[in-house]
């Protein structure tokens, strides 16, 4: 096993080790002002598992986390869950609340992306891991394959998954663009990519092979891009549509990068790495979402 695959490896391990989930009755959690209370013990509470509780207690999440002060959210939120005659899965990292999901919740962490790792790392594909993230709300491991580059674009594995309820584990196909560290990722249909954290019990090893043509597929389709040049109103319209499926910010940002970065960007290759850098200055969940939605731009010129 290469030495970037076994780090990786043990990142994820170590992890693991700081996890702790507690089946408990709504009733054992509490707000003081100051922190949350779980069973008598103090703990911290990230942004997404606030907004979970919120969505249990049927309590208005903007309104309680933005607009109440603190001495006005203690005795709405205790009352609140006080009065639930139901159970939880706290699902806690390092003293850190993360998320709150039913005690049915199939628990798919980030462990069990050892078993695609090695699976695929037994294969011998001369695959690495760069850029990897592990975050309770949206992880994303990156798999590049450096076999059949086409100049600086590189085939892609990725996998993403949400440990508290937000999303499915998947599988991507993708390109990987070593100038920048871009990324792009397309869905995959050839085989088994998503598995599901309610009702799925075990994970089956996925056909890394077929995962791989789509996206050597796709690296020829980007490197055939740089020669489909673009109007102003070409990409006028592109930035609309970008700002329609996602905000004016986003917009913003790729606007930004494809003229500070990307000459203006001249053609369909320049404006679909213009994203994909933009995607890298949003949390992750997100730039999932527009390193997938660049494949598109691919799809619409073919």
């Amino acid at each position: 096993m290469a030495d970037s695959m076994s780090k990786l490896i043990k990142r994820i391990r170590n992890y693991t080790y700081k996890k702790e989930d507690l089946v408990a009755p709504a009733n054992a959690i509490q707000h003081t002002g100051e922190s949350l209370v779980l069973n008598g013990e103090p703990i911290r509470a990230t942004h997404t598992a606030m907004r979970h509780l919120c969505i249990h207690a049927k309590i208005p999440a903007d309104f309680f986390m933005n607009r109440l002060l603190p001495e006005e959210q203690i005795p709405i939120f205790n009352r609140m869950f006080s009065a639930l005659d139901t159970e939880f899965m706290f699902r806690l990292s390092n003293k850190t609340l993360y998320g709150v999901v039913s005690p049915k919740y199939s628990i798919m962490d980030n462990i069990v992306l050892v078993d695609i790792l090695k699976a695929a790392d037994e294969l011998g594909l001369g695959l690495k891991p760069v850029k990897s993230v592990l975050n309770p709300d949206h992880t994303k491991i990156r798999l590049i394959y450096e076999h059949a580059r086409v100049g600086e674009l590189v085939p892609m594995l990725e996998l993403t998954n949400s440990e508290n309820g937000m999303g499915s584990l998947v599988l991507w196909a993708g390109i990987y663009r070593y100038v920048c560290s871009n990324g792009l990722l397309i869905p995959v249909t050839t085989t088994q990519s998503r598995w599901i954290h309610y009702g799925a019990d075990t994970i089956d090893i996925p056909d890394f092979h077929a995962v791989l043509d789509e996206s050597v597929r796709y690296v020829h389709m980007l490197d055939q891009a740089r020669t489909d040049y673009l109007s102003a109103e070409g990409k006028m319209s592109l930035i609309q549509d970008v700002s329609s499926k996602f905000s004016g910010r986003v917009a913003d940002a790729v606007t930004s990068a494809a003229n500070h970065e990307y000459h203006g960007a001249p053609t369909r290759f320049h404006f679909i790495n213009a994203i994909t850098r933009a995607a890298q200055t949003f949390e992750p969940a997100q730039q999932t979402c527009m390193e997938t939605y660049a494949h598109t731009l691919l799809l619409k010129a073919s």
